[in-house]
């Protein structure tokens, strides 16, 4: 994450939080998006797709965090508003590091889950053709 944001920063504090709006923006997009990526992809993506779930998840263990939330906190400390925060809250949970963290390895054991039933899907769909 050091090395992202040493790349990423800037003197300018303006550019440090648009920057950090982009991550945010696509940090929050892109689970909603996999789920149609993931049924229309042929099945060497969705392997990629689970590979780098699994390791998205070793390093979210490693880092005590995601790295992409802690980046864009770093970037911009004025807005604490996380990708898992809607979820959390309408679980009916207090938001905080140890919610958020108990939801993101819910939902990622969930997204990983999912994208195991898809290559099994996928793959007798293609040993049926």
């Amino acid at each position: 994450m050091n090395f992202l944001y040493n790349k990423l920063k800037s003197d300018d504090v303006e550019s440090n939080k648009m920057t950090s709006f982009s991550i945010k923006s696509l940090h929050f997009s892109f689970p909603i998006l996999l789920v149609p990526l993931v049924i229309m992809s042929p099945v060497w993506v969705v392997y990629v797709l689970f590979v780098s779930c699994i390791l998205m998840k070793l390093l979210f263990w490693y880092f005590h965090g995601c790295f992409l939330s802690n980046l864009e906190y770093k970037l911009n400390n004025e807005n604490d508003v996380n990708v898992v925060d809607p979820i959390v809250y309408a679980a009916g949970k207090k938001i905080s590091k140890e919610s958020r963290i108990e939801v993101t390895v819910k939902a990622t054991n969930l997204l990983i889950t999912f994208l195991a039933a898809m290559i099994i899907w996928k793959e007798n769909r293609t040993s049926l053709d």
